[in-house]
């Protein structure tokens, strides 16, 4: 994925995310890119954790990235890569460029039910509840 960031971009699972992460312990909002001054910050959102180049961010504590950093989170390695463009009037954005490798890995149930909210776990249960009901019902 190639983009011009003129202001902080958030990615993760979200469905608003303009590079959606899917996966077992990817947040909705698990890390952001921020521009500044033709700098590139990462900053980790994440409960989960969020690594470049092998060493874990703290949490919400900006960190300048350098060309051909690796970003890893949970399932996948993301080789960073932009050029700044500097001039002397004025600094235009990064265009920044990734690829983000999602590792294959077999899922166990407890981690299968770890990717779910609470809320989405209810919701499911509901549902379930509901059908077993009009089977029940149908059936009668």
């Amino acid at each position: 994925m190639t983009c011009e960031l003129d202001s902080r971009l958030v990615l993760g699972r979200d469905l608003a995310s303009p590079a959606r992460l899917d996966g077992v312990g990817v947040s909705r909002d698990h890390f952001a890119l921020v521009p500044q001054a033709g700098d590139l910050l990462v900053e980790d959102l994440s409960s989960n954790g969020t690594f470049v180049n092998g060493a874990r961010l703290s949490n919400r504590s900006p960190v300048l990235l350098r060309n051909g950093d690796l970003i890893e989170i949970p399932g996948y390695k993301i080789e960073m890569s932009w050029g700044s463009g500097k001039s002397e009037n004025a600094v235009p954005p990064p265009v920044v460029s990734f690829a983000a490798t999602k590792l294959r890995l077999p899922l166990s149930v407890q981690e299968f039910l770890a990717s779910f909210t609470a809320w989405e776990l209810l919701l499911i249960a509901s549902i379930l509840c509901s059908l077993i009901l009009i089977v029940t019902y149908l059936n009668s």
